[in-house]
């Protein structure tokens, strides 16, 4: 699959020249699929699609499931639950994504502009214009991390972990290897 602003794009064949547009018209900023049920689920600027048969159908999620706000920036599958990084928080789904309980800063988060998610497991990494947030209960509450843990700015725009190291984009790249307590910084000189 490759994520483009016409829609989500599945290549034909086990090494795809070609492609075929799955949704067609829509703007899709993420996508992430579901090993365990096969569903696959993409982010839009005008909720969240989800498909349970390859791509050929779509179903919109959008506030009226539970979102926080229809612009779905990021999407994560762990731990059999769906988070969707939201300009009105993380919204998380343990039912795939028939339906969402929206979590904000009254829940932990920096902000509730949140750029990306990313989880592993019971772990959710939610990149927000606030700093970047963390749970370690699957999504039920965060922690936030910012300045004061040595991030140079905190507006944070990607996440990603790898093992025990995290790695989150703002102004610069911060990693951590102590699970968010201390980061150092790289930047384009480095």
């Amino acid at each position: 699959y490759v994520v483009t602003s016409a829609g989500l794009a599945r290549g034909i064949g086990p090494n795809p020249t070609s492609f075929i547009n799955e949704v067609v018209g829509q703007s899709i900023l993420d996508y992430a699929t579901d090993s365990t049920t096969g569903m696959i689920y993409a982010a839009a600027a005008n909720g969240l699609y989800l498909s349970t048969d390859a791509g050929t159908t779509w179903t919109r999620r959008t506030t009226a499931h539970g979102l926080g706000n229809n612009n779905v920036r990021s999407v994560a599958v762990a731990g059999g639950k769906v988070y969707a990084a939201t300009d009105g928080g993380v919204s998380v789904s343990a039912d795939n994504g028939a339906t969402f309980v929206n979590k904000t800063t009254a829940d932990g988060l920096g902000n509730n502009l949140v750029y990306r998610v990313f989880a592993v497991n019971t772990n959710v990494y939610a990149a927000t214009w606030g700093g970047l947030s963390i749970s370690t209960n699957s999504g039920v509450s965060f922690t936030n991390k910012t300045t004061a843990n040595g991030l140079t700015a905190n507006r944070q725009k990607s996440v990603f972990v790898s093992g025990s190291t995290i790695y989150t984009g703002g102004s610069t790249l911060g990693i951590s290897t102590d699970g968010g307590s201390s980061f150092t910084n790289r930047t384009f000189a480095d």
